[in-house]
């Protein structure tokens, strides 16, 4: 039981962190000029 939580627990960190890099990445996009 607490193993599956922690697991739970890895993979919404590291979707966090995946979101945040798709955002950062599209802000650097939008910011350069085409």
């Amino acid at each position: 039981m607490l193993r599956s939580h922690r697991y739970d627990f890895v993979k919404q960190i590291e979707f966090e962190r995946d979101e945040l890099e798709i955002l950062r990445e599209m802000a650097a996009l939008a910011g350069t000029p085409q």
